[in-house]
């Protein structure tokens, strides 16, 4: 019983880990193309997911449009009225996302920035606020990316497993017509001259041999099957705990 709730113990902690890891957000002086503003700035494992992500989570969770600014991966909303970050001023909200690994174990750089002119950001120290909100913006864009980015793999997932049943079925299908065929041998064989059984009994054995053969793939196959829905349930999990 300890043990068990050991393992549920450690379950729930890499879970926790894992949600922190995931929206884990740092301020930083970052480059958006030539200028340098104060920004969030987090990372995602996909540049082309975490763009679309960010255009799905702007224009469908707060209601922008999104554009590519002058510098590449930049994305920007303009002179939008921001109440979430700001009640009483427009401003310019930017996005930044790396698309290329630069030896960062696989993570990807993301910044977010709101500026509400050329050399007006919010910081923490000038707008300390505006700048709290703002994390609270750039931590649920990076839940929702990691949302799609769980999706997309257990979308993945089902497609394989519809491959692996598409592959078990076809087995099955090889093994009935086999069966089919020795039911037709074995009608053959006793109307057969006595030189000619042996030679149908040897085919039915080779018959017998491949439907073993599928049989014992489509429990190989089976097993796959279970691990991969394994996979979906884990990633199901961690969905969970994003939440």
């Amino acid at each position: 019983m300890k043990k068990i709730i050991f393992a549920a113990i450690v379950l729930v902690a890499n879970l926790y880990t894992s949600y922190a890891q995931n929206t884990v957000v740092q301020e930083s002086n970052f480059a958006f193309g030539k200028e340098n503003y104060s920004a969030w700035v987090g990372s995602v494992e996909d540049g082309e997911l975490g763009k679309d992500a960010y255009e799905k989570y702007v224009e469908k969770k707060l209601g922008f449009k999104v554009k590519r600014g002058d510098a590449k991966h930049v994305y920007i909303s303009e002179k939008i009225s921001f109440p979430a970050v700001s009640a009483n001023k427009r401003g310019d909200l930017l996005f930044f996302v790396e698309e290329k690994d630069d030896n960062k174990n696989g993570k990807l750089d993301v910044a977010l920035a709101y500026a509400f002119g050329y050399d007006i950001v919010v910081n923490t120290k000038d707008y300390p606020e505006e700048m709290k909100k703002l994390e609270t913006i750039m931590k649920n864009y990076l839940l929702f990316y990691y949302t799609e980015a769980y999706n997309k793999q257990i979308k993945g997932l089902e497609d394989k497993i519809k491959d692996l049943n598409r592959d078990i079925d076809k087995n099955k299908s090889k093994a009935k017509g086999l069966e089919r065929d020795n039911d037709k041998l074995s009608k053959k064989v006793g109307k057969a001259k006595a030189e000619d059984k042996m030679k149908l009994e040897q085919e039915k054995v080779n018959n017998q041999a491949e439907i073993q053969r599928l049989n014992d793939s489509n429990g190989l196959i089976e097993k796959q099957v279970n691990q991969v829905q394994s996979e979906i349930s884990a990633i199901k999990t961690k969905i969970s705990a994003l939440k």
